[in-house]
């Protein structure tokens, strides 16, 4: 098992990880068709998409990327509407309409247990740099989107920000933070000593 980065528009961090035969995209960025060549390779089934959040910068290639391969998108439901309103996703303000209209939508509250093949993630409701922001915890992995980098946190100054949330967000997540290999939506990874 790995994980696979591609650093995308924006220095943007998608991240692919794999299984034997199966993977799993965390927010498609750049172009859909070589993440979906990177995610399928060996043989590989892609078999989900998780968005961190909505903001347009983590999914400016969904809607390639779905219709290549038909994999259901998992989104907070908070979320959920930035997808289609380049406003909510902030595309406007670099000049752009960035919308993505998908049919197999899979809408989470935090809490969850996904689990896709052999590969299983946690779902944790971390809302501030957006109100749906979610991260993912697959194995000793925490995928953090734009919740927490390595040296700070998202902006809160987006359409949907709920500043006043983050502070008990990130103390939510602090143990993993401190403990996990933290896989954040964009700047460098920070990989721990699991021995």
């Amino acid at each position: 098992m790995s994980v696979q980065t591609i650093i995308g528009p924006f220095s943007t961090n998608t991240y692919i990880v794999c299984s034997k035969d199966t993977s799993v995209v965390i927010d498609p960025s750049g172009d859909g068709e070589s993440i979906y060549r990177r995610a399928t390779a060996e043989g590989r089934v892609l078999a989900a998409i998780l968005l961190t959040h909505g903001h347009f910068d983590h999914m400016d290639a969904l809607a390639g990327l779905v219709s290549l391969s038909g994999a259901p998108v998992y989104i907070s439901s908070f979320d959920f509407p930035m997808l289609s309103d380049p406003y909510l996703n902030a595309s406007w303000l670099v000049g752009r309409c960035i919308s993505a209209s998908v049919n197999d939508v899979r809408l989470l509250s935090g809490g969850e247990r996904l689990v896709f093949s052999d590969l299983s993630f946690l779902v944790y409701a971390t809302p501030g740099h957006s109100e749906g922001s979610l991260c993912y915890l697959w194995e000793d992995n925490l995928f953090s989107g734009d919740t927490v980098f390595a040296d700070g946190y998202g902006r809160t100054d987006l359409a949907g920000a709920k500043p006043e949330l983050y502070a008990s967000s990130l103390a939510s997540i602090r143990p993993l933070i401190k403990t996990k290999n933290l896989y954040p939506g964009h700047g460098r990874i920070i990989i721990r000593n699991h021995n």
